[in-house]
């Protein structure tokens, strides 16, 4: 066979296979209620990622924990008691009343219901795509905000996942996911059958 035209199938090949995880890109996804239902009977405090009928996005920063590919879920709701060392709040500088402006929340990641992801259970979102005007401008401030600040949501994520799986935090393990349980079977779910959604705890 031809070298350079070996070379160059290996590099079709290769580039057929990337992963849609990078490091350092943020990407927004929509994860299958199959997927989804999987997890949440493997740990309950699993997020949800449809309600009322609409799917909720997760979010990939590139990270990868124990060499799995991680994804968050967020959320429109932010309950303020919630621990900062655990979640990061979405921001965007809106115009106020007088004319000033002010960062308000529009929205949180939930580091500690992070997740191992499978590429197969996920949609990517294209933001162009979306027919609901307020809905893709609210997408394009989140990606801008979290891109913006890659590094603290990295470095926050990395500690959380330390915190609940190496120094064991009572505060950490108990309003996190189990990420170790979680590791040993994602990698088992099997797409060709239907898993119901666990009774809610």
């Amino acid at each position: 066979m031809n070298t350079e035209k070996k070379s160059e199938d290996l590099a079709n090949n290769t580039k057929e296979i990337e992963s849609v995880f990078e490091e350092g890109k943020v990407k927004f996804f929509r994860m299958s209620q199959n997927y989804n239902n999987y997890l949440r009977r493997i740990d309950h405090k699993i997020e949800m990622s449809h309600k009322e009928g609409k799917s909720r996005p997760s979010v990939s920063v590139g990270i990868m924990l124990n060499g799995i590919n991680y994804i968050i879920p967020l959320t429109s709701q932010y309950d303020s008691n919630w621990n900062n060392q655990m979640t990061f709040k979405v921001k965007e500088l809106q115009k106020q009343s007088d004319d000033s402006y002010k960062e308000v929340v529009i929205s949180c990641l939930k580091i500690n219901n992070m997740h191992p992801a499978l590429e197969s259970e996920l949609e990517y979102i294209d933001f162009e795509k979306q027919t609901n005007e307020k809905y893709k401008r609210l997408l394009f401030a989140e990606y801008d905000y979290i891109k913006n600040n890659i590094e603290v949501v990295t470095k926050k994520a990395t500690q959380v996942y330390k915190k609940v799986t190496k120094s064991k935090l009572a505060v950490f393990v108990d309003n996190s996911v189990d990420f170790s349980k979680l590791e040993s079977e994602y990698n088992k779910y099997d797409p060709s059958l239907i898993y119901e959604a666990p009774e809610r705890s």
